[in-house]
């Protein structure tokens, strides 16, 4: 099961997943959920999650960060299609991680009074990869760079690179996907 730890990105993202039975996600924007926190305790502990998706915005520039559980597989690995050197990504990993951490001890446990466990994720559980996004040749393409790279991830090998060439692609299968789901909520006719 894949998290995506975001409302907006989240729902674009999910309309473009290949493998749509794979997914469990937290969003003020699911179908049928009234609450975020009702929201939250269908989706539990991300850490029973394959994956964990969640992106970050430092002033103007989005990159992703994946947080993968599979066994076999425990490592984060961040998407950045602008300039951060990697000493800035491992501390916006690390700040991602230690996210994980409080939301599950103090919001779902505290909080919320769910049962969970004491497991802590950290850079030694989970090392810190590069996914070596391509890199954008402009300022406003950041977001898409980190959704393409994060649907990439998930669906390889079948998805095409994300580099800037194909930019104007993935920019239009969001948009139309938008559409569509705009169109079925009854936001657009």
């Amino acid at each position: 099961m894949v998290l995506l730890a975001s409302d907006t990105l989240a729902t674009m993202l999910i309309a473009h997943l290949e493998n749509k039975d794979l997914l469990a996600f937290w969003s003020t924007l699911s179908e049928g959920i009234s609450t975020k926190e009702e929201s939250v305790r269908i989706a539990g502990d991300p850490l029973q999650h394959d994956i964990i998706v969640s992106f970050g915005n430092e002033s103007v520039h989005w990159y992703a960060v994946l947080i993968d559980n599979r066994l076999g597989q425990r490592k984060v690995v961040y998407f950045d299609s602008g300039g951060y050197n990697r000493r800035g990504m491992i501390a916006r990993c690390n700040f991602h991680l230690q996210f994980v951490n409080d939301f599950r001890a103090r919001y779902l446990r505290d909080d919320l009074g769910m049962v969970i466990d004491d497991t802590k994720i950290d850079c030694l559980t989970h090392p810190i990869m590069d996914g070596k996004s391509g890199k954008q040749k402009n300022s406003f393409d950041c977001g898409v760079f980190a959704l393409a790279n994060v649907e990439g991830y998930i669906c390889q090998p079948q998805f095409p690179p994300v580099t800037q060439s194909l930019m104007k692609l993935h920019r239009c299968r969001y948009l139309n996907e938008l559409f569509n789901l705009a169109r079925d909520i009854g936001v657009t006719e």
